[in-house]
Formats: structure tokens, sequence, C-alpha cells
């Protein structure tokens, strides 16, 4: 199945499309962006809407985005939904329901406001494009680049840089990647890949020539944050784990703290699965590599890059501080880091730098697109772009860059229920519009501008006819120019002959009697002076073997003192090796020591941490301890009183009763007059009683 494309030469746009063969679409639909998000759309759309029909826009000449140019080549598994997309094409190309048109920069050769009113619809899925940068100094050394970059070059994207010279030309055989996700697991794979796992993949030819020149055989991977926040998988680190002829460093002390607090019990079954797993390829001494390792890759946590070391504008080594990191309860995935600016700076000399710290998406028309630029997305409300009428969004232009494939397919078919939802309401206007046709015109009136004619050419077959004849073509203009050329050399030839022919027929002498005398002359001349020399030359014969013997035995001395020489020089040269040797091993250990030192100091600090923790503890369960004690204390005496209280009232209570009691007594007048005075007098008495009491 063929796809249309557009292709920009020279600023000239060469349209290759079919137009759509029936005019049943209803309701024609512009999708820009040609990564998951958009096919994913465009297959959902079309499927679920009959009457529709979609052109696809593309920046690049080729289809599929960051799913074909962003994925590691030894991962074929994760483009297998290229397939999916290809049946797209096939199943509703030849209906005329979708067009693809490649090279096609929205934004700058057609504007979102022309397609909005050419199309009834408008969907950006264009992704995040670009990298988030560093902010540090030194970042634009050579050599320093993006991860994106790096994938782009050995995935043969089209609008990847020329990373050949980069590679090329190492210092050292360290290169340190900055982040822990898994693009920097691929990036770090590649570079340490052996040559048989490479060419076992789809990476591009150009790429494999360099890695295998590749002087890198050790990856450093630097992340500002713990082992608990990585943000690569499980799998991406088992296949690390099991890189042929690669081993690996993890310092167990880095997990420390994990394993003294019990947090893993904590976490939720993928990040605790993944924290095992790295604790399990630790050990003390950080190894995992053996001595038949030719080359291994580290991890190394909560450090923050402050500056990139260069020498003659490339880079030498990157310098780090060390990071501490601040919790929001028990969110440990959220946690952030702290750069300790106190502490000493790290050094670690390096070749190569690639930083893979996320994507971020970009605002490719300005004028007619509005743009939260805090988060780096397209402002949007259930995935319509706020104050546009049939602009929509979806993907990591809409969202930022987080997700894989599955969450962009589940948001792309959301997005397509929306637009539907939206079309069948009856607010929307039911004329359609012109689509692509409205679009070619206003690329036809840029091209026009001082430009060349719009040229249609078919890619697929068109184009390769018109290279082949241009190669025979080329090749009929070289050969006739090799027969021209040996035509002058021929002439050239010719006429040095006749010059030579010239110049020696004037030199040819005049055979006259004059000159023959002269010559006669001439020659017994020279036999005289001629048998003089050879006299003289007989006398110092044996001058000349003298001296000869002389410097015989003046070189034979020469040839022996330049051997002295050479074996002083061999010497010297050992001797020099070894001092170097020696001193490198000296640093080595010096380096070991240092790093040991900074491991103990670590871990007097976890354990510093870890008691202080402690003694926390103890002192919060020592004041609820007191905090009880005191509240039970408070209760009992409440309760007491209160019961006191009511005894006194029920004491009352009696008194009263029987006061009411000798009453009734003195009222009947069964006792003596003495005795009712008495009785009255103690009636008195206890009613005063009775009263203090109620009183109290």
């Amino acid at each position: 199945m063929k796809l249309e494309i557009f292709l920009k030469v020279r600023h000239l746009h060469i349209l290759e499309s079919t137009r759509c063969k029936s005019n049943s679409c209803a309701r024609r639909l512009a999708v820009v962006g040609s990564g998951p998000a958009g096919f994913y759309s465009v297959q959902s759309l079309l499927k679920r809407w009959p009457s529709c029909s979609v052109d696809l826009y593309e920046k690049l000449p080729v289809p599929y985005g960051l799913v074909r140019y962003g994925v590691a080549p030894d991962h074929p598994e994760v483009k297998n939904c290229i397939h999916q997309f290809e049946k797209t094409v096939e199943e509703f190309g030849p209906l005329g329901r979708f067009q693809f048109f490649g090279n096609v920069n929205v934004g700058k050769d057609v504007r979102i406001r022309e397609l909005a009113e050419s199309y009834d619809a408008v969907l950006l899925a264009y992704g995040s494009e670009t990298e988030k940068k560093l902010g540090i100094e030194g970042e634009d050394a050579r050599n320093c680049f993006s991860a994106r970059h790096f994938v782009g070059w050995y995935n043969g994207s089209p609008d990847a840089p020329n990373l050949d010279s980069n590679l090329a030309h190492l210092r050292n055989e360290t290169a340190v990647i900055l982040g822990h996700g898994n693009v920097a697991l691929d990036a770090a794979r590649i570079l340490l890949a052996p040559e048989s796992l490479l060419n076992s993949t789809d990476i591009s030819s150009r790429a494999i020539d360099q890695l295998k020149r590749s002087k890198i055989r050790r990856v450093i991977l630097i992340g500002r944050r713990g082992p608990l926040q990585v943000s690569f998988t499980i799998a991406e680190l088992r296949e690390m784990t099991r890189l042929a002829g690669c081993g690996h460093v993890i310092d167990k002390l880095d997990f420390k703290a994990i394993e003294e607090s019990k947090i893993l019990d904590r976490l939720d079954r993928p990040r605790k699965r993944l924290t095992q797993l790295m604790m399990d390829k630790a050990t003390n001494l950080g190894s995992g590599s053996s001595e038949n390792d030719d080359k291994r890759w580290i991890l190394k946590f909560l450090r923050t890059p402050k500056r990139i070391l260069s020498t003659e504008n490339a880079v030498s080594g990157i310098e780090l501080v060390e990071n501490c990191l601040e919790l929001d309860g028990d969110n440990y995935s959220e946690a952030k880091a702290i750069p300790l600016e106190h502490r000493r700076t790290e050094s670690i000399p390096c070749s190569l730098i690639l930083y893979s710290i996320g994507y971020r998406s970009i605002n490719i028309d300005p004028d007619d697109l509005p743009f939260d630029q805090k988060r780096c997305v397209i402002s949007t409300e259930n995935f319509k772009v706020n104050g546009a009428k049939n602009i929509y969004a979806c993907g990591w232009c809409a969202t930022g860059a987080r997700g894989v494939i599955a969450s962009t397919q589940s948001q792309s078919r959301m997005v397509a229920e929306k637009i539907i939802a939206d079309f069948s309401s009856s607010s929307v206007d039911g004329t359609s519009r012109p689509g692509f046709e409205n679009v070619e015109t206003v690329l036809r009136r840029k091209n026009n501008d001082g430009k060349e004619e719009v040229a249609v050419a078919q890619i697929c077959h068109d184009i390769e006819e018109n290279l082949l004849i241009d190669e025979s073509k080329n090749e009929s203009e070289d050969r006739k120019e090799d027969i021209a050329q040996s035509k002058l050399e021929n002439n050239d030839d010719i006429r040095k002959d006749a010059t030579f022919r010239e110049k020696k027929r004037s030199s040819t002498p005049v055979e006259s009697e004059e000159k023959i005398h002269d010559w006669l002359l001439t020659t017994v001349n020279d036999e005289r002076e001629k048998e003089n020399d050879a006299k003289l030359s007989n006398r110092s014969y044996q001058k000349i073997e003298d001296s000869e013997k002389k410097s015989m035995q003046r070189a034979t001395s020469m040839v022996n003192l330049s051997d002295l020489r050479t074996k002083r020089s061999q010497l010297h040269t050992d001797w020099f090796e070894k001092k170097k040797q020696l001193l490198k091993q000296q640093k080595q250990q010096q380096i070991i020591l240092e790093e040991q030192k900074e491991k103990l100091k670590r871990e007097k600090e976890n354990q510093s941490r870890i008691v202080y923790e402690s003694w926390k503890k103890l002192k919060d369960e020592q004041i609820r301890i007191r905090r009880k004690i005191i509240s039970e204390s408070t209760v009992r005496k409440e309760r007491e009183e209160k019961e006191s209280k009511e005894q006194k009232r029920q004491d009352a209570l009696k008194v009263y009763e029987a006061w009411k009691k000798s009453k009734e007594a003195l009222s009947k007048g069964n006792s003596k007059k003495g005795d009712k005075l008495a009785e009255e007098q103690e009636m008195k008495k206890k009613k005063e009683e009775a009263k203090l009491v109620f009183d109290q």
C-alpha cells in the first residue's frame, strides 16, 4: 500500500496525493502528528464514524514518530503497533477515507487557523518533540547532547543530527548518562552491547560502524533521587543485568536505610519487585562484574550535575553535588531532591555525556494556539483546545511526556468519542468543509511566491525512475567527459613529440672540417688530463684506504655507542612506564580509599539518622504514655468526686426522712411534753444538719 506524501525540495512542495474517491464522506478531519497518539486516533475515528474521512499530516517525510525512531532497535515488540497502523492504511486508503501527507510542517507551511478553516475538525497529536535542557555551565560543550538525539541517530531518524564525529573522537572509555529512565537504560545498553546483538537488530548501518569503533567501556547512570524514585521498569533493569560481557556496579549502602526502616513492605507490588531486584544485585563492594567482563555500567543515586568540565570545548568530565530527599508523608515516589551545597563536590572524568531528563512539547503556532508555558502543554479542557471551536488535542502535547503506548491508545479512543459526540449534537454546523483542496491551494500559493512551480510526482515509483534516469544521464555525461579528456591528452602527447623532434633536429652538429679539427684537439687535451688525474689518484689511493679504515673503525665505535644509547633509552622508557603504572596504582588506591572514606561517612550519617529517628520515636512514645496517664487520672478523679457528691446527697435524704418521721410523731401527741421538747430540740438539730448538708 503506497502512502501519500509531501516532499519539500528547495522550498518546493512535491505533491503526491489521491483525491477522495467518493463524495459520501460527510465530515473531513485533519490529524497533526503520525505517532501513536495520531494513528490510534485515526484508527478509532475511521472505525467508529463511517461517514468521515481523515487526512494525516506529518512534519517528517515518514510516519510513526517515536514508535519508529524513539524505541531501542533490540525491542522490536514495542513496534508491533506499526502493523496495526499499516492495516488501517490498507483498509481505508483505497476507499478514499484516509490520506497521509508527509514533510508538511504545520504551523509554518500551513497555519492551524488555515487547517481549522479547511476541515470540520482538527486534532493535534504532534507529541513532545524537544528535550528538557540541563541549564548548567558547560552544557554546550562537544560530546554533550540529549539521549533523544542519540536514539534518533542510531535509529536513522531523518531529523537526527550526525553524531559520527562525536563518537569517533572520544578521549577516554567513560560515558555519563544523566537520568534513571527507560531511555537512559536504552542508551547505556546500545553503548555497551556486543556486536552480535547489534547485528541482529534494525539499527542503522552507520551507527553500527561507529559503535564498533567506540572506546566506551564504562557507563555511569546518575540520578537526582534515590532507588525508590527511579523511573525505569523492572524489565529494562533485568535486561541490563543480563547483558553479555558486561558487568554492573550497584552499591549496597544506597539500600541500607530501606532495609533497616522496612519500607519495602509498604510499597506497591511493581515498585517493591523493582527495588528488591536492585537490592539482590547490589553488594558491599558494588559489584556484579567479574574479571572477564570487558565492560560495565554503574548506578549512582542522589547526585545533581553542577557543571560540565571541558578541554578545548570538548567534554572532559562532570562535577556533581550530593542531594538529600524531602519526603511528603509516605509518598516515597514524589520525594524531592534537595542539593547539599555545603558538601564537597564530586568530579568524574568522562568523554561523553548524554542527558535523559524528559521531553517537553512546543507551541507550533504561537499566534493561533493557547499554550501553558509552565507545563509545556496545549491548554485544553476535556480534550478541546481552549477558545477554539473545532480544534482538539491529545497525547503528550496535551498531557505532558508521561505514559506508555497503552495509555496513549486509551486516550486516543476517548478523544475520538468526544469528537463524534460533539458532531452528533445539533449545535454543530451540518455543512462539510473542502478539506485538503483548500490546504493544497494554500501550499501552492506559498510555493509560487518567487519560487519554482509545484510539480506532481509519485514517491513510490516515479521518483525512483527519475533517480535511475538521472544516474544514467550522469553516467553518459561522465563517459563523454572521459573521451574528451583522452583526446586532449593525446593531442598534448602529439605536440610534445613534435617539439622534442624539433629540438633534436636543431641540436645535431654540422660536419665541417674546422669543427672536426677543434673536436680532435679537445679530445687529446682531455685524454692528457685524464692520465694526470690517474697518476694523482694512484698516489692518493693508499691515503684513501687508510682513511677508509679509520672511518670504518670510527663507524664501528659509533654503532656500539648507538646501541648503548638505545639500551639506555629503553631502560629509561621501561623505568618511566613502571613509574607511570606505580603512580596509576597509587592514584587508584587513593581513589578507592577516598570512596571507602565516603562510604564510611555516609554509613555513619545513616546510622546517626537511624539513631535520631529511634530516639525521636521513643520520645514520642513517652509523651503519648504520659498524656494517657494524665487523662486516666483526670477521669478517675472526676469519677470519685461524682461518687462523693452522690453519697452526700443520699446522707442528706436519710436525715431528711428521719426528721420527717420525728415531726409526724410529734404531731400525734404520743409522747410526753418533756419528751416532746427534747425531741423538738433534737429534730431542730437534725434539720440544721440536713440544711448544712444540702448547702454543701
